[in-house]
């Protein structure tokens, strides 16, 4: 349970997406659900002379290279009358012209809903991470690559999707949180969204919503997608599947569990703070296996 302001309710943003989804799917209608994921490469090239400016953290990191690519990730969903796209962006967060010129792409679609993971080592797209202060970090083309991402991914989905069944499903876990500004208040809730192919029931994908800031590496120069790359990456080798992790409600500052936070101080986590992302990671996709069953069924 939330603790400190209990008022100041983290209840994540998704949440309230994934019902509007299933009424918006589950209309009185003879049509069946269908279901696609879509996933596109969006990782920056990085070049000598051509700085790639890092975001989220301190000023001027060029990055020098890719610890793990980034992607855009789309689920739609169409019920016959209308469709909706699900986009995840490996980002800091996109500006709203740059989401508004994606939907440009996308006319046919009645929603496309955008959401950013947050890793703070992905490239400036916002325009205050540059070199220094009040200099944009942002590189033009690298933002256009990523809203043509967008346009490609939700794409990719449409093309793919099948008739399918969803599940909705929670777990909980306030200990994998550290709230690292008073007063704390705790969201330990994971939700998770499956589809399944409806003439089989093999699984289609997954949609996973958490709420923590990355672990945001002190003087990181590679691009990353933090412990969010690292939870799907177990999540889709345990499933066998697409997975996208949507970011939650993470202000104020929700982070890095403090009990992971002590046993890398202690030495316990090897492989360096990469290594503890992936613990970090590891432990998140641990989460979302232990929910007991997925219920609210729709197709």
């Amino acid at each position: 349970m939330p603790r400190g302001y209990a008022f100041l309710s983290r209840l994540a943003g998704f949440a309230v997406s994934f019902s509007f989804m299933a009424t918006l799917l589950h209309a009185a209608d003879s049509s069946p659900l269908k279901a696609g994921f879509g996933v596109v490469d969006i990782t920056p090239q990085i070049e000598a002379g051509k700085p790639t400016w890092l975001a989220g953290k301190e000023l001027n990191r060029a990055a020098t290279g890719v610890h793990d690519p980034l992607y855009a990730r789309a689920l739609v969903l169409d019920d016959g009358q209308r469709k909706l796209a699900l986009v995840l962006v490996d980002s800091i967060g996109l500006p709203r012209p740059s989401i508004v010129r994606a939907r440009e792409g996308l006319k046919d679609f009645h929603h496309v809903l955008v959401a950013s993971t947050h890793s703070h080592e992905s490239p400036d797209v916002i325009g205050i991470w540059g070199p220094s202060e009040g200099v944009s970090g942002v590189v033009p083309a690298y933002v256009q690559r990523v809203e043509a991402g967008i346009v490609e991914a939700v794409r990719k989905a449409a093309a793919a999707a099948v008739p399918a069944k969803a599940e909705y499903a929670t777990a909980e876990d306030e200990t994998l949180l550290g709230d690292f500004r008073l007063p704390e208040v705790y969201d330990g809730v994971i939700r998770l969204l499956r589809l399944r192919r409806a003439d089989d029931g093999q699984p289609l994908g997954l949609l996973v919503q958490w709420n923590s800031h990355g672990v945001e590496p002190d003087k990181n120069s590679l691009v990353s997608r933090d412990y969010m790359g690292s939870t799907v990456e177990a999540l889709e080798k345990r499933h066998g599947c697409p997975v996208i992790f949507f970011q939650g409600a993470i202000g104020g500052l929700m982070g890095t569990p403090k009990k992971l936070v002590a046993d890398a101080r202690a030495g316990k986590i090897s492989g360096g703070i990469f290594g503890f992302i992936d613990a970090c990671g590891a432990a998140i996709a641990d989460l979302a296996e232990s929910r007991k069953r997925f219920r609210f069924r729709y197709e």
